[in-house]
Formats: C-alpha cells, structure tokens, sequence
C-alpha cells in the first residue's frame, strides 16, 4: 500500500503539470491520507505541501490554509531543519497567493539554510523558485535576477528542462531581452508546459507593462 500511496503522489504531479488539477488534488489527497494514518510525519509534510500548492491553484485558499497550519504543527515535532523549512514553504505558497509579499519573505528568511548547496537539491531549488516569486512580487528585481540564474545552473546540470526554461524567460524578461525570452517560451511549450508558459508571459506584462503580452497570457 506504502508504494501505491507513492504512485499516487507522483501520478498528482503529473496530473498537474497537464493542468488537471482536480485529478492532481485527487491523488495527492490519498498520498496525505495515508501518510497520515501511518504517522510518516516527515513525509506527510512534503506531501502537505504539494497539497497546499494545488489547493492555492484551484483557488481554494481556506483548505490551503488548513493543510498549511497542519504541515507547520507536524514540523514541531520533526528534529530536521529541511523538514521545518517545507512547512514554511506551504505557509509562504499561501501568503504569496494572498498577496503578502512581506510576509512570505519574513517567513522564507527565517530558514535560509533551505537554499544552501548542502540542502537536497529539490528543495533547495524549490526555496530559491519561490524567493524568485516573491522578490518578484515585491519589485526587487535585482534579488530575482540572481536567484534565477542560480535556478538556470542548477537546473541545467540535473535536467530540468522546464524549471531552467521558465527561470532562462524571467532572465530574459528582466533584462528586457525579446529573443531569449521567445526561446523560453517556445522551449515550455515543446515540454508541454503551458501553465508555465502563460506564467511567464503575465510576469512579461506585468514587468514590461505590455497589454499585448497579458493578452496572450490570458
């Protein structure tokens, strides 16, 4: 059942990554669910997060919410730093969505050990994307920039083709260079990224304030 569970969680990113989040939500509840019953209290609060990203996606930010507040009481009683800094992470997905540019950033501050090179590499790619957002979020562009390029390096060297491709597009949109952000573009949709996509042409429009990009994202 242990690997079922897994299965499940991985066919939810899936599921989401094709923008079927109903699906997504679906899977990745039955992964909560039974790491829950197993008390995997470590486990359960990446997958809470996961949850929490999803939940924020559909809208549903009084779920997001609750799941948040449970990933942060589970991480009080998990001795591990990078298990305390994925509950943060679910806190600061909802404040980012809310709009609380500031308080996601308080919060990301407090566990910069997170995006240190001896952190696992998926959440130390995972805390930088989402510093990038929220710097985003706050006009600091400069903060953004260097945090993109390291999330272009990192994902250069282990192959992630989307997330390097998405980071290369918000280079490209800061530096206000039009050729390099069209091959982001075009190099999302050959992966079949589309939400990430129309993700970078908003920040295209809300950065250039070009009507024509929020056209095309929308």
């Amino acid at each position: 059942r242990e690997h079922a569970a897994i299965a499940q969680g991985y066919l939810g990113r899936l599921y989401a990554d094709a923008g079927r989040l109903d699906e997504a939500i679906r899977c990745v509840s039955q992964e909560v669910a039974f790491l829950r019953a197993r008390q995997r209290r470590d486990a359960s609060i990446g997958a809470l997060h996961r949850l929490v990203v999803l939940k924020v996606r559909a809208g549903a930010l009084a779920e997001a919410e609750a799941l948040a507040e449970e990933a942060q009481e589970l991480a009080t009683s998990v001795a591990l730093p990078h298990v305390a800094a994925i509950a943060a992470m679910a806190r600061a997905e909802l404040l980012l969505a809310c709009g609380d540019f500031d308080g996601a950033n308080t919060l990301l501050k407090g566990y910069p050990a997170a995006g240190e090179e001896d952190a696992p590499v998926e959440l130390r790619t995972s805390w930088r994307a989402l510093r990038v957002e929220v710097r985003l979020g706050m006009a600091d562009h400069n903060a953004a920039l260097a945090a993109c390029n390291q999330i272009v390096q990192e994902a250069t060297r282990v192959g992630w083709s989307a997330m390097r491709a998405y980071h290369a597009g918000l280079i490209a949109v800061l530096r206000a260079h039009a050729e390099p952000l069209a091959e982001a573009l075009d190099a999302l949709l050959v992966v079949g990224d589309r939400r990430s996509n129309a993700r970078l042409l908003l920040a295209a429009a809300r950065i250039s304030g070009d009507a024509a990009a929020l056209d095309a994202a929308l």
